[in-house]
């Protein structure tokens, strides 16, 4: 067997097959049963490789899509613990609000409360004062 390809157009190979049947060329007029044989033989050829093709393509996509998804539940995820991480902070916001609050509330309080003892720390100073 020979064989010769010939591209006349990218999507429509040709391919040249010559079969030695010993010292003639396989001829379609003089071997019809031959020739329908390799016909067939070369059909079957085309066709799984056509099918390995396509299957490998099948996986290759297949590949990209599992990837993509996986991806995709990442970003879920992620977008998830951006959300939980906002409403923690928030709720962060809100408790230190609250705080400051009542720190001025406590240091309000703490003023009142050290007038009394101060005022009574300054009469107890003119009070020694006075001896000296």
């Amino acid at each position: 067997m020979y064989m010769r390809n010939f591209k006349r157009h990218p999507k429509e190979p040709i391919l040249l097959l010559f079969f030695d049947l010993e010292g003639v060329n396989l001829n379609s007029d003089m071997h019809k049963e031959k020739t329908a044989a390799v016909i067939e033989l070369l059909r079957l050829f085309a066709t799984d490789v056509a099918k390995e093709s396509i299957a490998e393509k099948v996986k290759d996509e297949t590949k990209k899509l599992e990837r993509l998804k996986r991806e995709q539940k990442e970003l879920i995820k992620d977008k998830e613990d951006y959300e939980k991480d906002i409403q923690e902070a928030k709720k962060t916001i809100e408790q230190r609000e609250k705080s400051l609050k009542e720190n001025a509330s406590a240091q309000e309080a703490n003023k009142k409360e050290l007038a009394e003892p101060a005022a009574i720390t300054a009469k107890i100073k003119a009070k020694l004062s006075v001896f000296e």
